[in-house]
């Protein structure tokens, strides 16, 4: 059935044409690796000399409205883009935005200024550019989430803000993985907002209900579309257990790898393969190896990075039955994350090991061809020192119709900030990044439910295979 639904899902892309460039898709047809890297110890140059190729995209994140940026903690400020200058490739800049404020307290001006700040790397550092607004806006998880009305509404007026001062950035919309949604979240206390969740307007908010549909602004909004995929163990629980066969074509395709179940509105069918001018992408990924200090370890850990690499990232007939996917987007982080309740400590790198490295590096050269990667180009030697500067100035014509124009100059205040952002505090299903300091608090603290509460979990999940 699998390969019934990609051959009818890859039929479907040729028949509507689909073969119309997204706003920077590689001219030849190639997929695209990207690199979200642990900027608080380690940058983009130190991952690519370790891998031997140059991540063609590499992920920074900030906040909206913009924090100020904390010279103790390194926390807030505006992402830090410097390291791309400083990994010497033309790598393009993908920079996701959380509104962690809440989507009541964005204004024009904060708009404006990320406008600016995009505009920037565009015409002064010569990047391309990726802007991903409130990801996994359809959990929980996020200040912003569940609020799908809200949300649209939100993400038009920032489309159309920033849109005004850079036409060229690439707008991502990406919400998490439909597989087990709805990931036992209530309807929110927002009766307006709920009943726009209750997609098949039956009282009741299950998998039958679309992950997706609510927050889709229109195609005209979205430039690429992205997901959120990881393998953490079955149920998400806290063991080392290989990814399953076939689980990235799960993912696309809404389907629980726990229980087989498909959820409404699949996620390749409805928005990669009968798209317009629109790609896809991971937009974020990767495999979790749980660190426990005792107790069965569960499969090594090169042997759980490959079953994932092997499966979504190396894997050439899985691109082939899904051509609209286009950037593959691997999260190279360690964090701390709460499954029940319980703290688990969480390698999703495969490049800090040296066996993980070897043999991901093997098995990348089989399939490197797959991939676009950045080419080589000098580190700046100095700074900027002039930056073009968008005013939008907004009226309404006798119409009542809004009118929005712009007003640029050119001005000597901009600095290229060289401070180390940690990056931290960003969200997740299972809680925010911590600080590294708490990595060891937080292995003890989980290691005995994690090897205690996952053995029957494991069991049962290995009886089904």
């Amino acid at each position: 059935m699998k390969a019934v639904a990609a051959a009818i899902a890859g039929l479907s892309a040729l028949v509507s044409g689909v073969a119309a460039q997204a706003i920077h898709e590689p001219a030849d047809g190639r997929i695209m690796f990207g690199a979200w890297v642990q900027t608080e110890w380690e940058t983009p140059a130190e991952f690519n000399q370790r891998v031997g190729l140059n991540a063609s995209v590499i992920q920074i994140s900030q906040t909206i409205p913009l924090m100020p940026y904390n010279w103790v903690t390194g926390a807030g400020g505006m992402a830090p883009e410097y390291f791309i200058e400083e990994s010497g490739t033309d790598a393009a800049v993908f920079l996701t935005v959380y509104p962690m404020s809440g989507l009541y307290n964005i204004t024009q001006d904060d708009y404006t200024a990320l406008g600016n700040q995009i505009l920037n790397y565009t015409e002064n550092y010569d990047r391309q550019v990726f802007l991903r607004f409130g990801p996994e806006m359809n959990g929980n998880w996020n200040i912003y989430g569940l609020q799908p009305l809200r949300f649209v509404q939100v993400w038009r007026e920032m489309h159309d803000a920033i849109r005004a001062i850079v036409p060229t950035v690439a707008f991502v919309w990406a919400p998490n993985t439909a597989q087990g949604y709805p990931y036992s979240m209530p309807f929110p206390s927002n009766a307006t907002e709920a009943a726009a969740l209750d997609t098949d307007n039956n009282g009741q908010f299950t998998f039958q209900d679309s992950a997706f549909a609510p927050y889709w602004p229109g195609p005209e909004y979205v430039d690429w579309v992205g997901l959120s995929v990881y393998w953490k163990g079955p149920n998400s629980q806290n063991i080392n257990v290989n990814t399953p066969n076939g689980y990235c074509w799960d993912a696309v395709m809404n389907v629980n790898s726990n229980n087989g179940q498909q959820a409404a509105d699949p996620w390749y069918t409805t928005y990669c393969s009968n798209a317009t001018n629109i790609a896809c992408m991971f937009a974020e990924s990767g495999a979790a190896y749980h660190d426990m200090i005792f107790g069965d370890q569960g499969v090594p850990h090169v042997d759980l990075q490959r079953s994932w690499w092997q499966d979504c990232l190396t894997n050439q007939s899985f691109f082939e039955e899904f051509p609209r996917l286009k950037l593959m987007m691997q999260f190279e982080y360690e964090k701390n994350e709460t499954d029940g309740g319980v703290q688990d400590h969480r390698d999703y790198r495969l490049t800090n090991d040296t066996e993980v490295l070897n043999a991901f590096k093997s098995d990348l050269a089989t399939a490197s061809t797959l991939y676009s990667w950045a080419n080589y180009r000098p580190i700046p030697t100095s700074t900027p020192n002039v930056v073009t500067q968008t005013n939008l100035i907004t009226t309404t014509d006798a119409a009542g119709s809004t009118i929005v124009q712009t007003s640029r100059v050119t001005t000597s205040t901009f600095s290229f900030i060289t401070v180390r952002n940690t990056q931290t505090a960003f969200p997740s299903l299972f809680g925010l990044v911590e600080s590294s300091a708490m990595k060891s608090v937080a292995i003890s603290v989980a290691v005995f439910a994690s090897t205690c509460g996952a053995l029957l979990g494991a069991t049962a999940f290995l009886l089904r295979l």
